[in-house]
């Protein structure tokens, strides 16, 4: 798998803080060059950019806030794991409880992400029989390419099995929302921090990961 790996914190905090410095720094150096430019017009303006400035940062600084060393730590842990993987290798747990699906994801910006599906064994065991489509809930984890965060959620899949044993996997379709209600969830995740996988239930997923023995098709 491609390794995909964020900036350090020290960068990114760097890199937040560039635009409110330049912002207020360039107003301060006309106005002590130059003490007549600074006009009614001018003052309006640096004021803005300014607030700008300190918007930026504001968000930069929340959306960080959950890249803690612990959660960097599994975040390198998981990655590092995913490394040593093919992508969409199977992997099954000692006492067979768990499947564990690791694979690369292409995002809709371009971008890409490693992630992992963790499905129940048992209710895999059951699902599709006599043909019938039959749902399947599984935890996704995935690696936040831009920040050493790891976000869960739970997805679906409806489960068919033919006569001849084959097995169909579909996903189930998403709810449609137009870009005003993506926007809102979106901004919602980010201050309720509901997709912010636990760090005891990543320290699980990590040793199910490095004692689980991988599924050739």
């Amino acid at each position: 798998m491609r390794r995909l790996v964020p900036l350090p914190r020290w960068l990114r905090r760097t890199t937040a803080f560039i635009p409110l410095a330049v912002l207020t720094g360039c107003p301060t150096a006309v106005f002590l060059v130059h003490p007549a430019l600074i006009n009614v017009i001018t003052v309006p303006l640096a004021l803005l950019a300014t607030g700008v400035g300190i918007w930026v940062v504001r968000v930069d600084l929340r959306a960080d806030r959950h890249a803690t060393p612990s959660m960097a730590a599994r975040y390198r842990a998981l990655a590092q794991l995913l490394d040593d993987a093919d992508d969409r290798e199977v992997r099954l747990d000692p006492e067979r409880r768990f499947s564990i699906l690791l694979r690369d994801e292409s995002l809709a910006t371009g971008s890409g992400r490693r992630a992992l599906l963790r499905f129940d064994q048992a209710e895999l065991d059951r699902a599709g029989h006599d043909g019938v489509a039959t749902p399947v809930v599984f935890d996704h984890f995935s690696l936040d390419p831009v920040r050493p965060v790891v976000r869960h959620w739970f997805g679906a899949v409806t489960i068919t099995r033919d006569q001849d044993g084959r097995t169909y996997i579909t996903d189930i379709p998403q709810p449609h929302h137009d870009k005003r209600a993506a926007s809102e969830a979106a901004r919602l995740l980010t201050t309720t921090a509901a997709d912010i996988a636990e760090l005891d239930d990543l320290d699980v997923l990590i040793i199910q990961i490095q004692t689980a023995t991988a599924i050739t098709p």
